[in-house]
C-alpha cells in the first residue's frame, strides 16, 4: 500500500501554523520551494510524498541540526541544547545525529560550528534558518526507516508554542558547542564566529553590481556545500545580479567536486523571483572568508573631487603637538637591545601584565600561591624555570580570608618540603577581607577614575622591592563594568603603568564565563575570560586552567570518577614567547596541616603538583613500529582489504597496533594514529575493494616517513 503522508499529515501541519512542501528523500520537489509556492498546498497531488517543513517565515522557525556520529558526544550536545535553549520537539533520523525545533526572536540565516573530525566522521552543529527546510515526515534514505519524534511531536504542537530563542543565545550556544566537540575530536576546519546573521545584518541590502557579485564569489570558498546552501547561494546571486549572475553563479559553483552543469542550469530556471535575499547575503558569507565590501569600494571607487576653498571643517593644528617619528636608523642596534626579562617560566614577565584565566574552585589560588613560594624558595618543584634568585613575591587574594591563605601557604610548604625560615621575608599574603583594595572607579559619562589605591600599591611594591604581582580575582579590584571595552581597557593601562614603573611582574586572575553543566572550558582560549576582550588584548602572556575532560580521562586510562583531580594549564596567548607545545597538568592532593590539637586533627588543604601523562609510544621499539606499518600495508584479511580510520568500523587502523602491542588499549591506539596521521605517516585515500566492488577510505603508509629508516 503506498503511503499517502503528504495528505494526510501536512494539512494538520499547516493548521498548526508550519509551512509545508513535498519532498523526496531528503530533497524537495517543487520549483521555487523556498518561496512558499501554493502549489505546496495540493495535498492530494502530492500525497505519498514526505512532508518537509520550511524553516525561516512568519515565525523565524529555526532547527538546531546536530550532524555528531559519536554517542557521547550527541548526549552532551542535547544536554547542552536543553540548558542553554530549554525543552524542543526532537527529530531523529540516523542515530545519534538528531534535530530540534525552535522559534528566533527576529529573522536569522544559518550558521554552524566548525567541522571536527570524530572518530573518523566530520561532525558539526547547524542552525538551519531562512530558506532552509527539514524532513518532518518520512523515510530517512539511508537507514530506510521513518523519521521519529522519541519525545513530544511536533504533529501535536502549535509553532506558537514552540519555545522561543534569541540570537544571542544561539551565539552563545554554538560556541559552547565547539567546546563539546573539541573534546571528542580534532578541528578539521578553520573556526568562524558562531554568530547568527539576522536579516538587518545580511538581507538588507538586495542588488549589487556585477562586479561586486563576482568579487564576492571568488572569495567564498565552495567546499562541496550541503544543496540547500548550494540553493541559497542561487537564490541571493539571481536576487543581487539577475539573469546577469548566472556565469558568475556557475563559476563559483564549479568550485565543488559535485558540480553539475545540467542540474546547475535546472536550479538557475527553476528561480523565477526571489523576494528576501540578494548581494548582503553574499557578502556577508563571502567576509567569513575575508572578503570585505566596503574595502573592495574604496579600492574601485572614483576620486571625489574637493572645494579647496571649504575650510568649514578644517580643525587648526596650532595646539597640537607634532608627531616625532624616528628612523629605524636612530635606534639601538640588534646587539645593544635587552633581552625580555622573564621571571617565572614564560608567563611572568618584568614590566609587564599576565592573565590567569580559570573556572572557579579547581585550583587556581593554589598554583598562583605555589608559584609565589617557588620563586621566593628559588626552587623549581612546579617544573617551571626560575629566572633569578631570592625573587620577593605578593599575592593579593580578594576573596578568601587571611587566616585561609595561611592554611594554603602552610600546605603547599609541607608538600614540597619547603622550610618557613627560608621563605624569611620573601613572600606576602594579603586578604580583601582585610582591607580592600579599588584600583579604579567610573566617573561621570562612562568616564574611568584612577583610585588612590593604585598609586598606593606602585608605592608598596617599591618600598617592599616586590619582584611578582598576583591579583585573585581582578574583578574585586575596581568598580568598573566588567563588560565595558573602554572601561577595562583603561584599567589594563593603569595596571601596565604600574608595573613599567615598579620593573616587577603582574599577573590578573580572572574567572571564566559559566559554562553549561557537563561542558569543560575550552584550554587554550583566552576569549573564555569573563568581561570585556580589552583584558586578553591587553595582556602580554595568558593562560587558562581546565578540568580534565571525561574524553582526556578515557585516552589516558583515567576513571571518569577521577578526572576532576587533574588540571591542564595551557598558554591561551603568548605573544612574546612560542607557541606551547604541549599542555602542563597537575594533579590535586589533599594535605593535612599540622594545626590540629591532642583529640583534634589538622585542616585538610588541597594542593597541587606537576603530572606526567601516560605515553601511548611507551615500549614502541622499532621492531613492533615496523610490525604495525607492516600489517597495516598488508590489510586486514588474506584478500588484502585496507584498514579504515573509522574507531566503529570491523577494519579499524586500531586493531593493527593492539594485534601487535598487546598491552596497548584502544586510548593507546587512537593516540599513536593521531599522531602518526599528523605527521603524514598514515593517510586516507580510496581504494577500489575487489570485494564488494565499492570505492572506499582506506589507511595508507607513506614510506618515505617511515621511522627508523633513510630515504635516498
Amino acid at each position: 500500500m503506498v503511503s499517502q503522508r503528504y495528505a494526510k499529515h501536512a494539512p494538520t501541519l499547516v493548521e498548526l501554523g508550519y509551512d509545508v512542501t513535498p519532498v523526496v528523500g531528503k530533497r524537495p520537489i517543487l520549483e521555487g520551494w523556498a518561496q512558499r509556492p501554493d502549489t505546496a498546498l495540493e495535498f492530494d497531488k502530492h500525497a505519498d510524498k514526505s512532508i518537509g517543513i520550511l524553516l525561516g517565515g512568519k515565525r523565524n522557525l529555526v532547527a538546531i541540526d546536530v550532524d555528531v556520529t559519536n554517542p557521547f558526544a550527541s548526549i552532551a550536545i542535547e544536554k547542552l541544547i536543553k540548558e542553554e535553549l530549554g525543552y524542543a520537539p526532537r527529530r531523529v533520523g540516523k542515530a545519534p545525529k538528531f534535530l530540534m525545533v525552535f522559534r528566533n526572536n527576529e529573522p536569522t540565516r544559518k550558521i554552524k560550528t566548525a567541522i571536527y573530525e570524530i572518530d573518523g566522521d566530520d561532525c558539526a552543529v547547524e542552525v538551519l534558518a531562512e530558506g532552509q527546510q527539514f524532513v518532518a515526515s518520512g523515510i530517512h534514505p539511508d537507514t530506510g526507516k521513518r523519521y521519529e519524534w522519541p519525545d513530544d511531536s511536533i504533529m501535536d504542537m502549535a509553532i506558537d508554542d514552540l519555545p522561543e530563542i534569541t540570537t544571542e543565545q544561539i551565539s552563545v550556544f554554538l560556541r559552547q558547542a565547539e567546546t563539546v566537540l573539541s573534546q571528542y575530536g580534532s578541528q578539521k576546519t578553520a573556526s568562524r564566529d558562531p554568530k547568527p546573521k539576522t536579516a538587518s545584518l545580511n538581507l538588507t541590502e538586495k542588488e549589487a553590481s556585477l562586479g561586486e557579485v563576482t568579487a564576492a564569489l571568488d572569495a567564498l570558498s565552495n567546499n562541496d556545500l550541503h544543496y540547500d546552501e548550494w540553493v541559497e547561494i542561487a537564490h541571493a546571486v539571481k536576487g543581487a545580479a539577475g539573469d546577469g549572475g548566472k556565469n558568475a553563479f556557475f563559476n563559483w559553483s564549479a568550485k565543488s567536486s559535485k558540480h553539475d552543469d545540467n542540474e546547475c542550469e535546472r536550479l538557475w530556471q527553476s528561480i523565477t523571483s526571489v523576494n528576501k535575499i540578494g548581494a548582503g547575503t553574499i557578502f556577508h558569507l563571502a567576509a567569513e572568508d575575508g572578503f570585505d565590501i566596503q574595502a573592495y569600494r574604496h579600492r574601485h571607487q572614483k576620486p571625489v573631487q574637493t572645494n579647496a576653498n571649504d575650510a568649514a571643517n578644517v580643525v587648526s593644528m596650532e595646539d597640537h603637538e607634532e608627531f616625532n617619528f624616528k628612523p629605524m636608523s636612530s635606534r639601538p642596534g640588534v646587539n645593544e637591545l635587552e633581552t625580555r626579562k622573564f621571571l617565572y617560566g614564560r608567563h611572568l614577565i618584568r614590566g609587564y601584565v599576565s592573565a590567569t584565566i580559570s573556572p572557579g574552585g579547581i585550583g587556581k589560588t593554589t598554583l598562583i600561591m605555589a608559584e609565589a613560594i617557588a620563586m621566593a624558595a628559588n626552587k623549581e618543584f612546579l617544573g617551571e624555570r626560575i629566572f633569578e634568585d631570592d625573587l620577593r613575591a605578593l599575592h593579593i587574594n580578594l576573596e578568601d580570608p587571611q587566616d585561609e591563605l595561611d592554611r594554603r601557604y602552610y600546605a603547599l610548604l609541607k608538600h614540597f618540603e619547603i622550610n618557613h625560615e627560608d621563605i624569611g621575608d620573601r613572600v606576602y599574603m594579603h586578604s580583601g577581607r582585610d582591607r580592600k583594595i579599588i584600583l579604579a572607579d567610573k566617573g561621570e559619562h562612562g568616564t574611568v577614575i584612577q583610585m588612590p589605591d593604585a598609586d598606593l600599591l606602585r608605592s608598596q611594591i617599591i618600598k617592599h622591592r616586590i619582584d611578582a604581582v598576583s591579583i585573585d580575582p581582578i574583578v574585586k579590584a575596581h568598580y568598573l563594568d566588567e563588560n565595558d571595552n573602554k572601561h577595562i581597557d583603561q584599567l589594563m593601562t593603569i595596571m601596565g603603568q604600574v608595573a613599567h614603573d615598579t620593573g616587577c611582574a603582574i599577573d590578573l586572575a580572572s574567572h571564566t564565563r559559566k559554562a553549561p553543566t557537563g561542558v569543560s572550558h575550552a584550554a587554550g582560549d583566552i576569549n573564555q575570560a569573563r568581561g570585556a576582550g580589552s583584558l586578553s588584548g591587553a595582556v602580554r602572556a595568558a593562560r587558562t586552567l581546565t578540568l580534565m575532560s571525561l574524553k582526556e580521562a578515557e585516552n589516558f586510562g583515567i576513571t571518569a570518577d577521577r578526572a576532576g583531580w587533574y588540571v591542564r594549564v595551557d598558554d591561551a596567548k603568548g605573544n612574546m614567547t612560542p607557541p606551547a607545545a604541549h599542555a602542563n597538568w597537575y594533579e590535586r592532593h589533599s594535605v593535612r596541616i599540622d594545626n590540629g590539637g591532642p583529640f583534634t586533627e589538622g585542616d585538610s588543604v588541597g594542593v597541587m603538583q606537576p603530572w606526567t601523562p601516560p605515553d601511548a609510544f611507551e615500549g614502541l621499539t622499532q621492531a613492533v613500529i615496523d610490525r604495525i606499518l607492516n600489517a597495516i600495508i598488508a590489510g586486514v584479511d588474506d584478500a588484502g582489504t585496507k584498514y579504515s580510520f573509522r574507531a566503529q568500523s570491523n577494519r579499524w587502523v586500531g586493531d593493527a597496533i593492539k594485534d601487535n602491542c598487546l598491552d596497548k588499549t584502544d586510548a593507546d591506539a587512537k593516540q599513536i594514529i593521531i599522531t602518526w596521521r599528523n605527521s603524514g605517516l598514515l593517510f586516507e585515500e580510496d581504494w577500489d575493494n575487489p570485494s564488494t566492488r565499492k570505492t572506499v577510505k582506506a589507511v595508507m603508509v607513506d614510506a618515505a616517513l617511515w621511522p627508523g629508516r633513510e630515504v635516498e
